[in-house]
């Protein structure tokens, strides 16, 4: 029994030191969806890594950051409209503000859900062959407010502001135009993501 109660002292000892601002980095690994076009073909995305960078306030089971997101991917191939193929590159920024709550329960592993809002950049550039052997190209860059919402759990490591998280979210730029040929204007969509990270609390 005195055993019990110094490990839980020593895991509340920990907690309550380390709440409060947190700095956090992480990688993603992230499935982009193909992106949509107005009138006749869609431009197929590889999957791709990418990377994020925050700041946040712990309030109890409440936390508060802002969070800087980065991804690169490539354009693999094209659907419909004729196409037979495309190549090119597509890059994401995004600035969210993030709302998490911890699922308390369990000493040292917290899950965790979490919602944002923010807005984000994209950047589009690449060539498409047709069927009939004739080639396009299409460049552009737009601005779009966005969201996301993600699930997760978080492991601390006793007597120290480290903790390591998992989590899978989904973000949404869908507003943004990124590249155009004639009429068919390209839109971006939805992104699927596993990240792993770290965190460290003062």
């Amino acid at each position: 029994m005195k055993h019990l109660i110094t490990i839980a002292s020593l895991v509340l000892a920990s907690s309550a030191a380390h709440a409060g601002l947190y700095l956090k980095g992480s990688a993603l690994f992230a499935d982009v969806d193909n992106l949509r076009g107005s009138t006749s073909f869609d431009a197929a995305v590889d999957r791709s890594t990418g990377f994020t960078l925050g700041a946040g306030y712990r309030f109890t089971i409440l936390s508060v950051e802002v969070e800087g997101l980065a991804l690169e991917s490539d354009i693999t191939g094209a659907e419909g409209g004729g196409a037979s193929g495309a190549r090119g590159s597509y890059e994401q920024a995004a600035l969210f503000v993030n709302v998490i709550v911890d699922i308390p329960g369990i000493p040292l592993v917290t899950p965790y859900v979490g919602v944002g809002a923010g807005f984000g950049r994209v950047d589009f550039s690449g060539d498409v062959t047709f069927s009939d052997l004739t080639q396009g190209s299409f460049s552009g860059d737009d601005t779009a407010w966005g969201f996301q919402a993600f699930v997760g759990v978080r492991v601390g490591l006793p007597l120290t502001g480290l903790g390591v998280y998992a989590n899978y979210r989904y973000y949404d730029l869908s507003d943004a135009k990124v590249g155009s040929i004639g009429s068919n204007v390209l839109e971006a969509r939805g992104t699927s993501a596993v990240e792993l990270g770290l965190r460290y609390e003062f």
